[in-house]
């Protein structure tokens, strides 16, 4: 652990985004789903300020989780957005995990009803 260094990148940034995201899982289990989607945003907020490229597949899997948690939340529209921004990323990382999987699926069920 080194010292001084003011606001710089904050070495554990990822370990931090991993807590938040787990802790909105944890809300999005009790339902309590505005809380869950606050912890997403801020764990996504951290990743963006400090990842140099934004195709990361942390922020792919916080953009379907977040779309995921909209949809139990009777969001369908936002969470059809959030799910394409996952998507995108995935793509770009050709991910072929479960994640990835699960999230192109929902974006093609929420695309037939909800793309306008």
């Amino acid at each position: 652990g080194g010292e001084g260094g003011g606001a710089a990148v904050p070495e554990n940034y990822l370990e931090l985004a991993d807590v938040l995201t787990w802790q909105a899982e944890t809300q999005m289990e009790a339902e309590l789903y505005d809380e869950a989607l606050e912890l997403f945003k801020e764990a996504l907020d951290l990743l963006l300020k400090h990842l140099p490229d934004k195709v990361n597949a942390s922020v792919a899997n916080i953009r379907y989780r977040t779309a995921v948690c909209r949809a139990r939340n009777e969001k369908m529209r936002s969470a059809l957005s959030a799910v394409t921004e996952a998507v995108r990323v995935f793509d770009l990382l050709k991910d072929k995990s479960t994640q990835a999987q699960n999230a192109r699926k929902m974006k093609k069920h929420l695309s037939t009803k909800y793309d306008r």
